[in-house]
């Protein structure tokens, strides 16, 4: 069973990748799992960036490629200028929208025409003597893209999966 945390929509995970997840969750004994990220929009993501940055800026420079490095210097670059918080996100959006919302982050994909479903788990709700049955069951499926996790390198705030779409 997935919960939906305050900034996810379960509507944004496809009926595939509920079903994916939900097989992964069933080998590692783990009832239920919450969402805590699902597709994001330029705004969203923005919004996103700005915190983690602000959180943790070195570890946000390790998560991102070169388009997301772009979008992390326009937040050094606001906050250099004494920008609030406000300015900055309008900044990042207006450079996520520039250089493509999917280059910067796989949560802009939309799972028809990218071929993926992504979103984040909240780590808290795996339990940690079920952590290591669940991530080797997540990293042996075929069907998962990407895994990145608080636990690994590059370290991700949330347990972030990239499921693979059937084409049709």
């Amino acid at each position: 069973m997935l919960l939906a945390g305050p900034n996810a929509r379960l509507s944004d995970i496809t009926d595939h990748a509920h079903a994916v997840l939900s097989e992964i969750a069933a080998q590692a004994g783990i009832p239920r799992l919450t969402v805590s990220s699902t597709r994001r929009y330029p705004y969203d993501q923005a919004r996103v960036m700005y915190d983690n940055c602000m959180s943790d800026l070195k570890r946000q420079r390790k998560l991102y490629a070169a388009a997301g490095q772009l979008v992390i210097d326009v937040f050094v670059s606001c906050r250099r200028a004494g920008l609030g918080r406000n300015a900055t996100i309008a900044e990042m959006q207006a450079k996520i929208e520039e250089i493509g919302p999917y280059r910067v982050s796989h949560h802009a994909a939309d799972p028809k025409a990218d071929g993926r479903c992504v979103f984040d788990l909240d780590p808290d709700s795996i339990p940690e003597e079920k952590r290591h049955l669940f991530l080797n069951a997540a990293r042996s499926d075929g069907r998962v893209l990407n895994l990145l996790t608080p636990w690994s390198e590059p370290q991700d705030p949330g347990v972030h999966f990239e499921i693979s779409e059937p084409r049709t």
